[in-house]
């Protein structure tokens, strides 16, 4: 699984509070087969951390949200990342 992506998941959980397949495939320039599976990978390992909301068809954050991956601040994780944001297209 790509630790990555994991992390990606997560940064955008805390600071957007909600995410979708769309976000991840944007970033990383991947198929949506992929980025759902990192997102049921991401749900299924770290459970009570997120949640399908049908009305927005996006993932949100649960009340029982704890940082499983990120091991800095999503802030900063997403500043170091943003200049690969290329590379990644």
């Amino acid at each position: 699984m790509n630790m990555l992506r994991l992390a990606y998941i997560e940064a955008l959980i805390i600071t957007e509070d909600s995410l979708n397949a769309t976000d991840i495939m944007r970033f990383f320039g991947i198929k949506r087969a992929a980025a759902s599976r990192d997102i049921r990978h991401y749900k299924d390992n770290y459970p009570g951390n997120i949640e399908y909301c049908t009305t927005t068809k996006r993932y949100r954050t649960c009340k029982t949200f704890e940082a499983k991956v990120l091991q800095e601040s999503a802030y900063d994780f997403l500043a170091k990342l943003k200049p690969l944001e290329y590379y990644f297209q």
